[in-house]
């Protein structure tokens, strides 16, 4: 099947706030809406934070192809965090706190990630290993996504399908994890598909 767009994963999610902004996109823990908005306003705001923070960002941008570890729970917040990597040009690499400190070591060392995103609450956690790593400066940023700002401005950014979208690292044969490269490409076609094996209501 034929599959072609000219928007990279963060610009469709900007077109949905375009175009219902009041939609709701996202349930939080406590029970709390947020709108497409929202979401993307807040997403903004965490982007410039990630660029300000980077040591490699240029011209306001990430270079492609550079891995953003996010060390989350699963929740509205990692979402979040998942947007804001893509709008800063980067690339996502999600690590849970559940993992082993050798495996989230190894993941880190592995990506050469400079910058981990976390939950403020995973911050104590993640010091452990990142006191080990002091040597390759890799910095945390603890993410509170309810005291973000709502920045309605977007990153302006080239859009690129064939940069990475996110690195998976899964068990590899070896023992250690093998990291798993999918494109902004791949992951659209994989949402084209789903939908359409879905139907419209899921649009």
């Amino acid at each position: 099947e034929s599959f072609a767009t000219d928007k990279d994963l963060a610009s469709l999610v900007e077109q949905h706030a375009a175009n219902t902004p009041e939609q709701t996109a996202l349930l939080t823990s406590s029970g709390e809406a947020l709108s497409y908005a929202e979401v993307n306003g807040k997403a903004n705001a965490l982007a410039q934070q990630i660029i300000a923070q980077h040591p490699k960002a240029q011209a306001g941008l990430l270079p492609a192809d550079t891995p953003i570890a996010l060390y989350f729970s699963r929740s509205s917040e990692m979402l979040i965090a998942i947007l804001a990597v893509l709008k800063a040009g980067g690339a996502y690499v999600p690590v849970s706190p559940d993992h082993p400190e050798a495996r989230v070591e190894f993941i880190l060392t592995d990506t050469n990630t400079d910058l981990v995103l976390t939950q403020e609450s995973h911050l104590p956690s993640l010091e452990p290993v990142l006191g080990k790593m002091a040597a390759l400066g890799v910095k945390a940023l603890g993410v509170n996504t309810h005291a973000l700002a709502v920045e309605h401005e977007n990153l302006v950014r080239p859009t690129a399908l064939a940069n990475l979208a996110y690195i998976i690292y899964t068990s590899g044969t070896t023992g250690q994890p093998k990291g798993v490269m999918l494109t902004q490409h791949n992951v659209l076609y994989y949402l084209h598909a789903l939908t359409r094996q879905l139907g419209d209501k899921y649009r």
